[in-house]
């Protein structure tokens, strides 16, 4: 081969590679123009639904006297209240979607991107108040794009696939207890006038008198420790579950109880068990329902008081 002819085979090749690369350019462009923009309302918003479609967990989220429930669609079990900080941090991401450019409109690509219908995408749909059994939107969120900013995104009944941003996944990839309100005491301490605890190494009172504390331990009376009666109150007063304990480690004898007397006479007994698992299992008021549990580091203020 001469080299006049291995010039020419040079020159055909990156033409060659300069046309493909503007094909691809200008296909990017006509379809980024394509891009629809997503608009979503969140004060709109008065239902929504998430399938988690390997899991198959399908939650549904209702707003009830502007207050959100949730249920699973699965079991059809009764509605619980919403933690509403987590829903409307994810109402918040809903308004932050965009969608970004179109990756491909072919069907066969869904899978590979997994907003299919039968891998692991999960499904969303979002009702309007005004239309309260039509979704206003319905749309697939698949697995991350370059980087876990960016996911893949299929609108429910069309073939074009997104990539987006402003909705991770994992916002959207969980349970049941992730989204119920696991609150077990939410109490002002400026309400409280009186606290027995009943433990089995010791017992003792706190009483507030003229806005000052004090501990009572059989017929001592003393002034507690500021910093460490502020860590019990604060702890008692804001008591939050890292989820709902099973009937099956259901307890008859709590290890210590705690009793609260409010400033209207009202009073809150809180029961705790420890578990062999790292937890502790709460109830309040002798209830069953809910029935709480709290890993155990947290309740250390609890289970060694000292003032």
């Amino acid at each position: 081969m001469n080299k006049k002819t291995l010039y020419l085979l040079i020159v055909i090749l990156v033409i060659c590679i300069l046309i493909f690369s503007g094909i691809k350019i200008i296909t990017h462009i006509v379809k980024t123009k394509k891009v629809k923009e997503l608009k979503i309302k969140p004060d709109k918003i008065t239902k929504f639904e998430i399938n988690n479609i390997s899991k198959k967990e399908q939650l549904c989220f209702i707003k009830e006297l502007e207050k959100w429930k949730v249920y699973s669609l699965n079991q059809q079990e009764e509605k619980y209240d919403c933690d509403e900080n987590a829903v409307k941090q994810l109402l918040e991401k809903f308004s932050q979607i965009k969608l970004t450019d179109i990756v491909s409109e072919d069907k066969e690509r869904q899978q590979d991107f997994e907003v299919d219908q039968t891998s692991t995408g999960i499904i969303l749909k979002i009702y309007y108040k005004d239309k309260p059994d039509i979704p206003e939107k319905s749309f697939i969120i698949g697995k991350s794009g370059f980087d876990y900013n960016h996911y893949y995104f299929r609108f429910f009944d069309k073939q074009e696939i997104y990539l987006s941003k402003g909705l991770e996944k994992y916002s959207v990839d969980k349970d049941l207890t992730y989204w119920r309100d696991k609150t077990i005491l939410k109490l002002d301490r400026e309400n409280i006038e009186k606290i027995k605890y009943t433990g089995t190494k010791q017992t003792f009172e706190l009483i507030k008198k003229d806005n000052d504390w004090y501990i009572v331990k059989k017929s001592s009376q003393t002034k507690p420790d500021t910093s460490k009666l502020d860590s019990f109150l604060n702890t008692l007063c804001n008591l939050v579950a890292d989820g709902f304990g099973e009937e099956k480690y259901w307890f008859t004898k709590p290890d210590f109880t705690i009793l609260i007397e409010t400033k209207n006479k009202d009073l809150i007994k809180l029961d705790f068990s420890k578990s062999d698992k790292g937890w502790i299992f709460v109830i309040k008021n002798q209830n069953k329902q809910p029935f709480w549990y709290v890993y155990d580091y947290k309740l250390n203020t609890f289970r060694f008081p000292e003032f």
